[in-house]
C-alpha cells in the first residue's frame, strides 16, 4: 500500500508539473485566508456549486485543477512549485459536495502557506491516527475551514447539533445528520461530508454513510475535467506528456 501510494504521488506530481506547463500563461494570486472572503467569492443565489468553485480556482486565483478518477492511493494533493499552484483531485464519487469540501481543504493548505516558494501536501485516502501531531493538527485546520466555507460558518454548531441529536452515538448519526440538515436549512450532502471528514480525523470510517445521503444525478469529475480541456493549451508540451495527460483526462471505467 505504501509503495502504490509513493508510485501514483510520483504519477500526480509529475501530470501536475504538465498541467502547469499548459496552463503557463495563468498568473497566480493571492488566496484569501478567511473563510468568508471565500465563501463570498463563490457563492451564487444562496449555494456553492461545484462550478463556481472551479471557475474561483482557475480564473481568479490562478490555480490549475487536474480531476484523476482512478481507485486507491490518495485522495488529493496540492503543490506550490516556483510560486504556482496546482491542485489535483482524486475522487471516484459522484457527491459534488465531497469535491466541493476537497478542493476547500486543499486550498486552505496553499492559503496557510503564503510565503512558501515551494509546497507540498499529500492526502492520503485513509489518516492514520499514528500520523505526527503537526500534521493532524493541519488536516483538521484544513477541515475546519472547508466546513466553515460550506456550512455558512456555522461548521462548529452544527456538528454539536448532530452529535447532540444522535446522543453521542455513531450508529444514530445517519438519520440525526438529515433531520438537523433540514431544520437548520443546511444541505444534507455538505453537512454529512463534513461530518465523514470530522470523523476520520478521529480515526471513525463514517464515509459509507456520507455516502448514502448524497444525491447521484452528477458527474463533477467531468466538468471538472471540462475546465481544464477549456483552459489549457495542450500544444504548449511535447507529445509524449501531452499524450499522457490527456489519456488521465480520458473516461475510464
Amino acid at each position: 500500500e505504501q509503495q502504490l501510494f509513493a508510485v501514483y504521488t510520483v504519477y500526480a506530481h509529475y501530470l501536475a508539473l504538465v498541467l502547469l506547463q499548459c496552463t503557463s500563461r495563468i498568473k497566480p494570486q493571492a488566496i484569501p485566508t478567511s473563510a468568508n472572503a471565500i465563501r463570498d467569492a463563490v457563492t451564487v443565489d444562496g449555494r456553492i456549486t461545484l462550478d463556481n468553485l472551479l471557475k474561483y480556482s482557475w480564473d481568479h486565483l490562478g490555480i490549475p485543477i487536474l480531476p484523476l478518477n482512478d481507485s486507491g492511493a490518495f485522495h488529493g494533493a496540492c503543490w506550490r512549485i516556483k510560486g504556482r499552484n496546482v491542485i489535483v483531485l482524486k475522487q471516484r464519487t459522484n457527491s459534488f459536495a465531497r469535491w466541493i469540501i476537497d478542493l476547500l481543504h486543499e486550498l486552505r493548505h496553499l492559503s496557510s502557506r503564503p510565503a512558501q516558494e515551494d509546497v507540498a501536501v499529500i492526502e492520503p485516502e485513509v489518516l492514520s491516527k499514528d500520523a505526527p501531531s503537526a500534521v493532524l493538527d493541519e488536516e483538521t485546520e484544513a477541515t475546519d475551514f472547508a466546513g466553515e466555507v460550506a456550512l455558512g460558518g456555522r461548521a462548529e454548531e452544527l456538528a454539536e447539533k448532530c452529535v447532540n441529536a444522535a446522543k453521542g452515538r455513531l450508529e444514530w448519526l445517519k438519520t440525526a445528520v438529515p433531520r438537523v440538515a433540514r431544520a437548520e436549512h443546511i444541505p444534507v450532502d455538505m453537512l454529512a461530508n463534513y461530518m465523514a471528514y470530522r470523523l476520520s480525523l478521529q480515526g471513525e470510517n463514517w464515509w459509507g454513510a456520507a455516502q448514502n445521503l448524497q444525491p447521484h444525478d452528477g458527474h463533477p469529475w467531468q466538468i471538472a475535467r471540462d475546465f481544464v480541456l477549456s483552459r489549457a493549451d495542450f500544444d504548449t508540451v511535447n507529445p509524449i506528456d501531452r499524450e499522457l495527460l490527456l489519456q488521465a483526462l480520458s473516461e475510464t471505467e
